[in-house]
């Protein structure tokens, strides 16, 4: 069929690599349910200083930024698209890994994605995405920080026996200078304990297994930084400096 190309709309220009590494960051939290549509869909906010894509599933939230200049029109402060997942999973596997820009063309319904010889036209999905800064704690009773790959390595081991729990359940005790992980089933119990360092209050919280580590493979730092309020309110990833990337985690409510 003939695939009608998107010229009249607002253009972004953002460096193929780049724009590869954000969507590579975000799509594994955007929703498979069809039931609530609208989170099959990834936000993308462009403002004049920042690009960010934003994706949440109901059980966790991944955000990832760019800051360069864009150029929007006059009197649009930012532009929103929300773009289906499964046409960002196509872009990222197709995009090449160089600095070459990859040009968005967005008008009201559609976008068009052009890179070299390639050209990608979707339809965008329509309706309100969930505000989702109202979701973002903006202040945290705990801060912790432990080496990342030491705390997925251990979390790794620990869910191998939670896979064989009900619940694929782990445990993090944070404490002054030590996180303890572990859980439970019926085959057995696994704990691992790691240097650490706490700031506020100790926590002992829980997460499904899959969730915690999906957000932790996506951490490309060598420190994981975790924010806490309490054991039953989100936990917040981000970087120990700049706002570049942010994940937020429901944890499981566990009864002693």
């Amino acid at each position: 069929p003939e695939i009608t190309a998107v010229t009249n709309g607002t253009q972004v220009k953002i460096p193929q690599n780049k724009f590869r590494d954000m969507i590579s960051h975000v799509v594994f939290s955007i929703a498979t349910d069809e039931s609530r549509q609208i989170l099959t869909g990834c936000l993308m906010e462009v403002s004049r200083s920042e690009a960010r894509l934003v994706a949440l599933d109901g059980f966790r939230l991944a955000m990832q930024k760019i800051f360069q200049p864009f150029e929007l029109p006059e009197g649009m402060e930012t532009l929103k698209a929300i773009i289906p997942g499964k046409v960002l999973n196509e872009l990222s596997r197709i995009l090449p890994d160089d600095e070459a820009f990859c040009t968005m063309t967005v008008d009201k319904n559609r976008m068009q994605a052009s890179f070299g010889n390639t050209r990608l036209t979707t339809v965008l999905l329509s309706g309100e995405y969930i505000d989702y800064r109202r979701i973002l704690p903006t202040s945290f009773k705990t801060e912790a920080k432990a080496n990342r790959t030491g705390v997925q390595d251990a979390i790794e081991r620990a869910s191998l026996l939670a896979r064989e729990g009900k619940n694929n359940l782990i445990r993090m005790s944070f404490r002054k200078d030590q996180l303890t992980v572990s859980s439970n089933a019926e085959m057995g119990d696994t704990v691992e304990e790691m240097d650490a360092a706490l700031n506020g209050e100790d926590v002992d919280i829980a997460f499904n297994a899959k969730y915690i580590m999906d957000v932790i493979r996506n951490v490309g730092e060598e420190d994981l930084f975790m924010k806490f309020n309490s054991n039953v309110s989100p936990c917040v990833v981000v970087p120990q400096e700049g706002d570049d990337f942010l994940y937020l985690i429901l944890p499981v409510r566990v009864f002693q």
